[in-house]
């Protein structure tokens, strides 16, 4: 990301900066909410495309020029600063992370306690902040308050513990929102911290079930290949890792596959035996 990824993100978000604080007057809800899950979509399934996430940005800002009480749209905003800070692993995370906090902050104050949409964006944000108690209570305090018929929140759970370290629990948690999940780009999500909780198991049968899911679901979802060509290498299976390192990167450049691509090469040339060690695949996720 660097420095030329927050010019261009805080050049689409600046001129809605002036809604972080005072009044914010109702407008047009149902098309807010419309544009909200347009850019929710892009942004939780963005895999690292600068322009898919200025996309999101640029929709998340459109909703709050049609409806500046939208808290949602408030906390996407957040986490797509959140998410550019986590892929640039650079000088500018920090940055990244208080312009996050700001955003989602507002989105607390804006939106009512019962939006669950508001509630996933706090999470979300907590999670990828590295504030996983804070996290775990905002998604039970959310459960705890969904009406009966409202999709549980496991698919969170499952992020939570998988980013925490907690395959098994991960695993639980993903088969519990697996069942129930229609929402698409969530379920994108979910598939993939689930193929990868699955893969760091060592569990690569089910693993590779999940991924198969994942890339029919969402066939130019770059991390979906990404992560199945890690899980395919990692059980011994290095032409079928190398086919899905091509696919992810017929969609367009991008440094972490083109990275994986050239172990796969090196260690078909070496006659790498499988599977690979704990280490060796904790290295090329």
């Amino acid at each position: 990301m660097g420095y030329v990824w927050y010019d261009a993100i805080k050049h689409v978000v600046s001129p809605s900066e002036t809604r972080l604080s005072g009044d914010a007057r109702r407008g047009d809800e149902a098309r807010a909410d419309e544009a909200c899950g347009e850019a929710a979509a892009l942004a939780r399934a963005w895999g690292g495309d600068t322009e898919c996430l200025l996309r999101a940005a640029r929709l998340a800002c459109h909703a709050l020029d049609l409806d500046p009480s939208c808290g949602f749209a408030y906390g996407l905003i957040g986490l797509i600063w959140l998410s550019a800070g986590r892929e640039a692993g650079d000088e500018t995370q920090h940055v990244a992370l208080w312009e996050a906090e700001r955003w989602v902050r507002r989105a607390e104050r804006v939106g009512p306690a019962e939006d669950s949409d508001v509630r996933e964006c706090v999470a979300e944000f907590l999670m990828l902040a590295g504030r996983h108690d804070e996290a775990m209570e905002e998604i039970e305090a959310l459960r705890a308050a969904l009406p009966a018929g409202h999709p549980d929140p496991a698919w969170l759970a499952c992020r939570l513990h998988a980013h925490a370290g907690d395959e098994e629990r991960a695993v639980r948690a993903g088969r519990q929102a697996r069942a129930a999940m229609t929402n698409p780009a969530k379920r994108l999500t979910l598939l993939n911290t689930l193929g990868v909780a699955l893969s760091r198991l060592g569990r690569y049968e089910e693993a590779d079930e999940v991924f198969r899911e994942l890339v029919d679901l969402g066939p130019d979802y770059l991390w979906g290949w990404h992560n199945w060509a890690v899980a395919l290498a990692a059980a011994g299976r290095l032409s079928e890792a190398l086919a899905a390192c091509d696919h992810a990167l017929a969609f367009r450049a991008h440094a972490p596959t083109e990275y994986l691509r050239k172990e796969i090469k090196r260690m078909t040339r070496e006659s790498r035996p499988a599977p690979l060690t704990p280490e060796e695949l904790r290295a090329l996720w």
